[in-house]
């Protein structure tokens, strides 16, 4: 008797099991949010996300930011995120020297704040790419903390250099 109830269970758990295939659907609950269409854009946002935007074309989808259907995965290596510097000497008493290594060419603005946040000078340059070298003169800075901010023309910021000016 044991022996078919136990029978009768697993067979029923197999049964349950083959005939009761679930979907999940990926979705997100979050408390707001919103969605919008335009021809073929597609917006959709909800709280603690950044908002997602989609073009649709045919059978091709590409979707900014979360909520990617699928488990397809898109890498886009900022190449500005591989610039190095080396900036000497510091502290510097008047004279200094930037180097850059780039990994392409770019027109760069230069800029020197104080500690106040005060923009003190911006210069632009053509940098090629490779290793690109800046003369740099503060001796008609007074001692004290500075920085120098490097960005590109759409202001997006590549590096930021605090120096010392001594004397």
């Amino acid at each position: 008797m044991k022996k078919s109830i136990i029978t009768l269970f697993i067979c029923l758990t197999v049964m349950g099991c083959l005939f009761a295939q679930h979907t999940v659907e990926r979705q997100v609950i979050a408390s707001t949010g919103g969605f919008g269409e335009t021809g073929s854009y597609l917006v959709s946002s909800t709280v603690g996300e950044v908002a997602t935007a989609s073009y649709i074309s045919g059978d091709f989808v590409l979707t900014q930011g979360f909520q990617q259907a699928g488990d397809q995965y898109t890498a886009v290596e900022d190449i500005y995120k591989t610039v190095t510097y080396k900036f000497y000497p510091n502290p510097t008493a008047g004279d200094a020297t930037l180097e850059l290594n780039m990994p392409l060419s770019a027109q760069l603005n230069f800029e020197v704040y104080d500690v106040s946040g005060k923009s003190l000078w911006k210069i632009n340059k053509d940098v090629a790419e490779g290793i690109f070298t800046q003369k740099m003169e503060f001796n008609n800075l007074p001692a004290g903390s500075y920085f120098i901010k490097i960005s590109d023309p759409d202001a997006e910021l590549l590096q930021t250099i605090p120096f010392k000016k001594i004397r």
